[in-house]
């Protein structure tokens, strides 16, 4: 490795903090650290990407930062390079740090990663931030976290956001480490890393015990969609966004919660399952309402078929007995609540048009009314509904997929609810039915929609 760290780190801009390294440690030459280096840089990009696009900052100019490495015992050294945007800062202040941001994250990594390296006994730079930073007068805040010989520093966030970068880059870049990243934080109470970076970032599924598990239950009845008890409320008020994961899909019903976890990260999970309660006790409100002989079909549990086992089921999440289908994992109640939040809006909450919650509530009550009116049954209902939804969307191929969603028969096996469904749409000669015809078995499942044969 070259000891003037040009020729690897091309992206590095401050002077001063090559010339502390330089001067403090030996670096190592060794080409044999530089792939592990350029691996834990890379990793770091990757996980500065996701910090910006899942809590972006551009206000405060907050895209990036300083990252530096350090590895102690036999063969020390220490890199630094920019990860991210580093712009901005304030020319006229007093503190010549204060004057570049890159200067200042650049030296705020570089401390914290000495942090560690002077009190081996250390974890991590939050765990003692008592010691004012060398000479510019600012405690130490996290952000470094030591990985055996390995320290892993960076500086530009939130000192918990930083403490998560160092975390992920280390997960992402498979640096090994007893107990895990997820470990360490929880050791270091940091439960943004879980919700920002580890589930989403890297796909990971929690795999809980069951004593572990039972903490979220509290006594609560699997799928009874209770969201008004004393836990809930703790979870909610310490952000604890993994137990609302799971107490609120505990609810709901749902028995893959560390999938869907695995899949969108324990914030998105929580609030995705609190949506779908709260606008599943509207909507029966309405169903009660303009056509109350149809309630049961979304409210009252039914038992499995033989031969559509719940096989996808994760140990330990629902209540032992997997014959029973609870109310809202029924297909027709899954359902209800899909077809209405694909008319909605999915994705970003915060680019909804309300609007589209009331229209879509409007066309909801019409359809019911129409329903009660020609006698229909709940599926017949629910393909009537999926069909005004798609007309008015000019989008069949949306509403198919919440109507036959292949994740969702994968995952409960209810092969009788998906075939009366097609044959529903076939028999009413709806439109999501010529568009489902001509789609191939390759088409459907590109789609993720279900492909039924009748």
């Amino acid at each position: 490795m070259n000891p003037e760290l040009i020729g690897l780190l091309p992206e590095l801009q401050v002077d001063f903090v090559k010339n502390v390294v330089k001067e403090t440690y030996e670096l190592s030459t060794s080409p044999e650290d530089e792939p592990q280096i350029r691996d834990l840089f890379a990793a770091a990009s990757a996980v500065v990407s996701r910090i910006n696009e899942r809590n972006p900052n551009p206000s405060q100019k907050r895209l990036g930062g300083v990252m530096v490495i350090a590895r102690t015992g036999e063969n020390p050294l220490m890199v630094v390079q920019k990860i991210g945007d580093v712009i901005g800062g304030n020319p006229s202040a007093e503190n010549d740090l204060d004057k570049s941001k890159i200067d200042k994250y650049a030296w705020f990594a570089y401390s914290k990663a000495r942090e560690l390296i002077e009190n081996p006994e250390l974890i991590a730079s939050s765990q003692n931030t008592q010691d004012v930073v060398l000479n510019y007068p600012v405690l130490v805040p996290g952000g470094a976290v030591r990985f055996g010989d390995f320290i892993i520093s960076f500086s530009g966030y939130s000192p918990q956001d930083d403490e998560s970068v160092a975390l992920g880059t280390a997960e992402l870049a498979q640096l090994e480490w007893p107990g895990g990243t997820i470990e360490i934080a929880n050791q270091l109470g940091n439960k943004r890393y879980a919700r920002d970076l580890y589930y989403p970032l890297l796909q990971k599924e929690p795999n809980l015990t069951s004593v572990e598990l039972a903490q979220y239950r509290d006594n609560q009845n699997f799928g009874n969609s209770r969201l008004t008890s004393e836990l809930f409320y703790h979870l909610l008020e310490e952000k604890d966004y993994l137990g609302l994961a799971f107490y609120l899909g505990w609810s709901e019903g749902c028995d893959v919660v560390p999938k869907v976890i695995g899949a969108r990260g324990a914030k998105e999970t929580a609030e995705g399952y609190a949506e779908l309660s709260l606008n599943r006790g509207i909507l029966l409100d309405s169903v009660k309402k303009y056509y109350p002989q149809i309630t049961t079909a979304f409210t009252r549990p039914i038992r499995r078929r033989a031969g559509e086992s719940n096989a996808g089921a994760y140990p330990y999440m629902n209540d032992g007995d997997d014959g029973m289908i609870v109310a809202n994992e029924k297909l027709l109640s899954y359902d209800l609540t899909r077809l209405f939040r694909a008319y909605w809006g999915e994705g970003d909450r915060s680019k909804r048009d309300p609007n589209r919650f009331f229209q879509g509530l409007g066309i909801f009550e019409q359809a019911l009314r129409q329903a009660n009116q020609s006698g229909w049954n709940a599926t017949e209902f629910i393909v009537h509904l999926a069909g005004r939804f798609a007309h008015i969307d000019q989008n069949p191929q949306k509403y198919l997929r919440r109507l036959l969603s292949a994740g969702k028969l994968k995952d409960d096996n209810q092969h009788h609810a998906y075939r009366k469904l097609v044959r529903t749409m076939r028999s009413m000669h709806s439109t999501l039915w010529s568009t489902y015809q001509k789609m191939s078995p390759d088409d459907r499942r590109e789609k993720s929609i279900a492909d039924i044969t009748i």
